[in-house]
C-alpha cells in the first residue's frame, strides 16, 4: 500500500472542496439542487452498477451487517450523549454524523488508486452498511429533528439507494451482469458521485457565517471518527480473528480504512434536504477533512506495520 498515493488521493479530494467553496462563492449555486441530484440520482447509479460489477464472496456478506450494526451503535451513543450538550436538533445532526462517514466520495476513490478488484469489493460491501445506514435510521434520527414519526418514515421510503443496491445485489447473485457499452458509459457517474459529493462540501461552507461555527459540535464529531470509530472496527478484527477467522489482510485494510475516513459529505445534503443545519454540517465535514489529510496516512502507515 503506497502512502504517497493516498496522500495525493486525499488533496486532491481536499482540493475539490476548495473548488466547490469557490464556486458557492461567486456562482448563484443552489446546494439543495446538487444535494438532491446526488442522493435521488447519481448516488443510486453508482451504486446499483457497483453491485452488479462486484465479485461477491460468503466473506463479504457480514461486512455491511457489521458496519450497519456499528453505525447504529454509535449514532445511539451520539444521541445521548448530544442529549447533554444541546437542545436543538442538533443533538439529531450529530446522532446521524457519528454513524456515517465518507466511505463514498472519499473512501471509494482512495480504494480504487491503492486496492485490486478485491480490495474494492470489500470497501463496496462495507460502504453498503452505511449507507443502509444513512437511508433509513440515520435519515430517521436526522428527520425526527423536524418532523413527525409518519413523515419521517414517508421520507425514508422515497429513497432510491436501498432499492438500487438490494436490485443490483439480486441480479448478481442471478448472475446477470450490465452490457459492456452501458457499464462503460455508466463510468461517468462514478466520477460525478465523487466531484459533486465533495464539491457539496465546499458549497455548504460558502453559505456559512460566523454564527455557525460551533467548535463544541467539531470536537466531538470528531472524537467519534477519528477515536471511536477505528477503535470500533480494531475490535471487530480482534473478535474475527479469535473467533469467526473470516478476515484475511485485504479485509482488514479495506475495513479499517473505511473506519478511518472523514464525516460524511452526505451529511450536508442529507442535512439541506431535512432542514437540519447544513452549514453546521459543512464547517464540521471540512474540518474533518482537513484533519483526514494528516490523520489518514497516519493511521494507514500504523496498518501497514501491525497488520
Amino acid at each position: 500500500m503506497d502512502t504517497d498515493i493516498l496522500l495525493s488521493k486525499v488533496t486532491f479530494l481536499f482540493i475539490l472542496v476548495m473548488l466547490g467553496y469557490v464556486a458557492g462563492k461567486r456562482l448563484p449555486l443552489n446546494t439543495r439542487t446538487f444535494s438532491s441530484l446526488l442522493i435521488y440520482v447519481v448516488a443510486p447509479i453508482v451504486i446499483f452498477t457497483g453491485m452488479m460489477e462486484a465479485p461477491i464472496k460468503l466473506s463479504y456478506a457480514m461486512l455491511p451487517i457489521m458496519f450497519f450494526c456499528i453505525s447504529c451503535s454509535l449514532a445511539f451513543i451520539a444521541f445521548l450523549w448530544g442529549g447533554r450538550l444541546w437542545q436543538d436538533n442538533t443533538r439529531n445532526l450529530f446522532a446521524f454524523s457519528s454513524g456515517t462517514g465518507n466511505t463514498g466520495y472519499f473512501g471509494l476513490p482512495i480504494a480504487m488508486a491503492l486496492f485490486d478488484a478485491e480490495g474494492v469489493a470489500v470497501v463496496l460491501f462495507s460502504l453498503m452498511g452505511f449507507m443502509v445506514f444513512e437511508s433509513t435510521v440515520g435519515f430517521y434520527i436526522t428527520a425526527r429533528g423536524n418532523f413527525t414519526i409518519q413523515d419521517s418514515l414517508r421520507k425514508i421510503s422515497r429513497l432510491p439507494l436501498i432499492y438500487a443496491f438490494s436490485t443490483g445485489l439480486l441480479l448478481n447473485l442471478a448472475g446477470f451482469h450490465l452490457p459492456t457499452n452501458l457499464a462503460e458509459s455508466l463510468e461517468a457517474f462514478k466520477g460525478a458521485y465523487t466531484v459533486l459529493g465533495m464539491m457539496i462540501v465546499g458549497l455548504g461552507l460558502a453559505q456559512v457565517s460566523r454564527s455557525h461555527i460551533d467548535m463544541k459540535f467539531i470536537a466531538v464529531t470528531s472524537i467519534v471518527k477519528y477515536i471511536f470509530w477505528p477503535a470500533a472496527v480494531i475490535i471487530a478484527i480482534i473478535i474475527d480473528h479469535f473467533v469467526f477467522h473470516s478476515f484475511n489482510r485485504t479485509i482488514m485494510y479495506g475495513i479499517l480504512l473505511m473506519s478511518m475516513v472523514p464525516l460524511a459529505a452526505n451529511n450536508i445534503a442529507v442535512a439541506v434536504e431535512l432542514d437540519a443545519q447544513p452549514q453546521k454540517a459543512a464547517v464540521a465535514v471540512l474540518a474533518s477533512t482537513g484533519m483526514g489529510i494528516i490523520i489518514i496516512p497516519f493511521y494507514m502507515s500504523l496498518v501497514l506495520a501491525y497488520f
